[in-house]
């Protein structure tokens, strides 16, 4: 049985008249009176009563029809879906994000929502660590991170990223030891908090910003009374807000989280931080590519 068949049997019994079924399935005539007769062959069944001035349905055609309908509406609805998922309009998109670069995410995710609404879009935060390797073997289909895990790890070469955002390093402390500090009103370096306990990511979680961060200590020839480190982000907040240590981080993405932190911008410390989104280049998703489409535009943007 062909689908054809199904078609030239739909067209007839919704017009009762072979010349305009035929016309309306772009056939000849004896060509559809073949399919149909074809298909009662096969079924074993008569569906029409056919005279020289009168086509009429049989019981068994009455009774065929609404099933044939839907099996040429599913078939058009299928072709649609298959259209739909080669242009992206429907699908699924696999994300991860680093935590402290997720503020760069919501509003690309805002505008993507409101013109693909059927596209699912499944997001995971993940550590640093973990999202390179999700992404490196297709676990994910982009990921939104600061340039730096992706310039450490040994994946980098098998990535393309564009710079989407750019925030700035500060120095995260708590309210009583910000009075404390800009009591005096002078321009504050790194060096004035030399007796303070600096928190850090581990690097373990994020080898890439620890090993900034060591560099920034070495090139200053500043070495911290005492260093702690933490896994995650929320606790190594809580600590600084406690008054526990002092911590070096993105400003910009750090205060959307936590607006009633206490930072100060150093004169010794002016380090740009962009945040990317990455993605492999093999990567045929067509969600992925309409989603790209979504990114701000200007000067920071740009793929490699």
């Amino acid at each position: 049985m062909e689908f054809k068949q199904i078609q030239c049997f739909v067209a007839a019994a919704e017009t009762l008249n072979f010349t305009t079924a035929a016309e309306r399935m772009y056939l000849s005539q004896p060509s559809l009176s073949r399919h149909i007769q074809n298909l009662e062959d096969e079924l074993g069944l008569q569906l029409f009563i056919r005279d020289r001035k009168h086509v009429t349905l049989t019981p068994s055609g009455l009774h065929l029809l609404p099933v044939a309908r839907e099996i040429c509406a599913a078939s058009a609805r299928f072709l649609v879906s298959a259209k739909n998922l080669l242009e992206g309009d429907r699908g699924f998109l696999k994300v991860g994000y680093q935590g402290s670069a997720r503020v760069v995410l919501s509003p690309i995710l805002d505008r993507f929502f409101k013109h693909y609404p059927n596209v699912q879009v499944s997001v995971e935060e993940l550590g640093a660590r973990q999202l390179i390797q999700h992404l490196s073997t297709g676990g994910l289909d982009l990921g939104i991170a600061y340039s730096l895990i992706r310039e450490g790890s040994p994946y980098s070469g098998e990535l393309l990223s564009r710079t989407i955002f750019v925030d700035q390093m500060a120095l995260f402390l708590g309210k009583g030891a910000l009075q404390g500090y800009i009591a005096g009103g002078q321009e504050l370096r790194l060096r004035d908090f030399s007796r303070e306990t600096f928190l850090q990511i581990s690097r373990i979680e994020n080898p890439s910003y620890f090993e900034l961060l060591q560099t920034l200590y070495r090139q200053r020839n500043f070495y911290p009374a005492n260093l702690m480190e933490t896994n995650r982000l929320e606790t190594l907040m809580t600590l600084v807000q406690l008054e526990h240590g002092v911590s070096l981080l993105p400003e910009k993405a750090t205060l959307a989280y936590h607006p009633d932190a206490c930072c100060v911008s150093l004169a010794d410390i002016r380090v740009p931080m962009p945040i990317e989104a990455m993605w492999r280049p093999q990567n045929t998703n067509p969600c992925l590519a309409l989603f790209r489409g979504f990114f701000p535009s200007g000067a920071h943007s740009r793929e490699r």
